[in-house]
């Protein structure tokens, strides 16, 4: 009977090959001694293919029983059980198989057990005859004997095949077309959680791991490859695990055996679990989406700011000419007032910029001072309670807890928050109120060094918000309707600041809306007990209102001919300083030699000499000069700026465009303290 073989295949040739194999005259018997005594597997058949003489040789290494007959048995009914299909095939039509590589498999008697028996088939020869006249054909095979060191390295190479694949993690499986079934590794089968044992091997696991979704679109690739028949077969999908979650899979599958008529019959593959790749992606397209709206939001920022700027420009523009050719007092005095209200919306939008990129850059610093909550909503609610009054709306503002404690916070950022969230209020709400609460919760710390917990409430009976603009209100940029068809203007950059300055205060800053049903924004914070404000500073107050302002000179520094002028008209011709003017921190330096002065306004950006390298100059020099208040007029007024000119010496800082009531008490200010040290 048949060894353990898998499969084997033979060479036949016509007599024009290999004529050294061609044994002259050769009868039956002569016939027979060459074979018993070839080193090789050989048997001799008839033009039939008919066994009529086979070797000790040839029943051996093909693992046949001595008690099995094959003479007068066909060659090709012999072997078609063991035969590859190609080979068999080949046999069937009487082509020539030559040369091939057979694997047997290892013996039932266990040799050559820890190797794999592999042949090579060499094309044959006719002999003259089989000894009836016909004639008669030699069948040789021949063992390639595979040494040790050969085993050892085919081992070797299948299991770094092995911890490669391992490595690589990756899942191998083996399908059979014709009978659906699906070999499938270990690891293929762990990397979903079940073991080998708990899945049928068949093409319906996958069909019942695989997504519902991709299901369809699977099935349809494996169908166009398999008609296909060439290439690969690769595709990404995801494959429910055993404890319910999904992982993306990457398959890919080539074709490695066919059918008689060329069909695929065996696809050979490997699946990965791609996952954390897939994840990454999805986080890579998610920070370009992102990246993209904020680059989109940016440029609708910059037409904003165009439209933001223009609009009051083109009012203060029309102003001007109006006020060229307007007589009547009255008229001129309303015409100025649009100019100046059309200023403040450039400043607004100015300020909004500059916040953001101070924020941006890290170089935005609070500076806190003593302050009253009484008194601080007491002046918000002096300048909303008219705006609210001249919209027909009504205004509240009240204090639940100790509002007179003095706490240690940034009064301008404080207000900055409070008036967004209180001009916004107004500004979208046509009928009803508009209400500021403030609750002070001194328990919040322990005893007197505790902070204390302020909570800010602004709430409106405006339009409402939905709660996707409520999603996006304090993102910079963010408008809660579009670019034209808004309804009041703005940068959309006042809402990301006040979540900006709450942050550095320690606070938060959030909304409660509903759309149709008006608004509350909250701001709340802890801040630090402080000592009480000095009632010095109302004396203070009062003796700068005491003091004669045509008794000061004051020696200004501005290399602008209409800031010049600009500073002649307020402080000599409006509050009645003694004011002369120069153009450059060299000229400063030469005045101050020439005459004595009471106080200084330096610009900083000047030609020849710049006002900060003056006011140094100025404070290295006799100590008359170094005791002369200076005042920086600036438009660089970002913290770390006045920080610099108060380095050098400089008394205080007024940012441009001037506030000239606000210049006017500083200079009163520092007059008088003239004497003084």
């Amino acid at each position: 009977m048949l060894g353990s073989g898998k499969a084997c295949a033979f060479a036949m040739a016509d007599g024009d090959q290999n004529k050294a194999l061609k044994p002259a005259s050769l009868d039956m018997q002569l016939g027979e001694l060459v074979l018993s005594s070839m080193s090789v597997g050989a048997a001799a058949l008839d033009a039939d293919g008919t066994y009529v003489s086979i070797n000790d040789e040839w029943r051996r290494l093909l693992r046949f029983n001595a008690s099995y007959d094959m003479i007068g048995r066909s060659h090709f009914d012999v072997c078609r059980n063991f035969l590859r299909p190609a080979d068999l095939a080949k046999l069937a039509n009487g082509e020539v198989i030559r040369d091939q590589l057979l694997d047997l498999g290892p013996s039932q008697d266990g040799e050559d057990s820890d190797s794999v028996l592999r042949w090579s088939a060499s094309p044959t020869a006719p002999a003259d005859d089989c000894g009836d006249g016909q004639a008669c054909f030699v069948v040789i095979i021949r063992r390639f004997g595979q040494p040790e060191e050969e085993t050892q390295r085919l081992l070797r190479e299948r299991d770094q095949l092995r911890f490669a694949v391992d490595g690589a993690d990756y899942g191998l499986w083996d399908w059979n077309i014709a009978t659906g079934e699906v070999y499938f590794s270990q690891r293929y089968m762990g990397m979903l959680g079940y073991e080998q044992y708990e899945l049928p091997h068949a093409y319906s696991t996958w069909e019942l791991l695989c997504k519902p979704e991709d299901l369809v679109e699977y099935n349809q690739g494996v169908e166009d490859y398999i008609a296909a028949g060439t290439g690969y077969l690769q595709d990404e999908f995801e494959m429910r695990c055993k404890d319910g979650r999904y992982i993306w899979v990457l398959s890919r599958g080539k074709i490695v055996s066919r059918r008689r008529d060329g069909s695929p019959l065996r696809v050979v593959g490997t699946h990965q679990d791609i996952t954390e790749l897939k994840e990454r992606e999805a986080e890579l397209v998610a920070a370009r989406d992102e990246a993209d709206k904020a680059n989109q939001a940016k440029s609708n920022f910059l037409a904003l700011i165009s439209h933001e700027v223009r609009t009051p420009l083109n009012g203060i523009t029309s102003v001007l000419q109006l006020l060229g050719d307007e007589d009547n007092a009255e008229e001129r005095k309303r015409l100025a007032q649009l100019a100046l209200n059309s200023s403040d919306q450039l400043l607004t939008v100015l300020s909004d910029v500059l916040d953001v990129s101070k924020m941006e850059a890290g170089r935005f610093d609070l500076n806190p001072k003593s302050v009253v909550i009484d008194d601080l909503i007491e002046e918000l609610s002096q300048t909303h309670a008219k705006a609210a009054e001249q919209k027909g709306l009504k205004f509240s503002a009240i204090v639940k807890g100790n509002g007179s404690l003095a706490l240690s916070l940034d009064p301008v950022r404080v207000t900055q928050i409070l008036n967004n969230y209180l001009s916004n209020a107004t500004k979208f709400t046509e009928e009803g109120e508009v209400a500021l609460s403030v609750e002070v919760d001194e328990t919040y710390g322990s005893g007197d060094q505790g902070k204390v917990f302020v909570s800010f409430a602004v709430r409106d009976d405006g339009m409402g918000l939905t709660p996707s603009e409520r999603g996006k209100l304090f993102q910079p940029f963010y408008q809660a309707e579009g670019t034209r068809n808004r309804s009041s203007e703005g940068t959309g950059l006042g809402l990301s600041i006040c979540k900006n300055l709450a942050a550095m205060m320690g606070g938060k800053v959030w909304c409660a809306s509903k759309k149709g049903f008006g608004s509350t924004f909250y701001f709340e914070a802890a801040f630090e007990r402080a000592a009480a404000a000095s009632s010095g500073a109302e004396a203070g107050a009062e003796n700068v209102d005491a003091v004669d302002a045509s008794s000061i000179q004051v020696l200004a520094a501005e290399d602008n001919p209409v800031n010049q002028m600009m500073l002649k008209k307020f402080l000599v011709e409006k509050f009645g300083y003694q004011v002369t003017t120069v153009g450059d921190g060299q000229q400063v330096i030469e005045a101050l030699v020439e005459g004595q002065f009471d106080i200084i306004l330096m610009d900083i950006h000047m030609p020849i000499m710049d006002g900060v390298t003056a006011a140094r100059k100025i404070r290295m020099a006799t100590p008359a000069w170094s005791k002369t208040p200076i005042i920086a007029l600036t438009a660089d007024a970002a913290d770390m700026h006045v920080e610099e000119y108060l380095g050098v010496g400089m008394n205080d800082c007024v940012a441009k465009p001037i506030n000239w009531p606000e210049l006017d008490q500083k200079i009163k200010a520092l007059g008088a303290k003239r004497g003084e040290g």
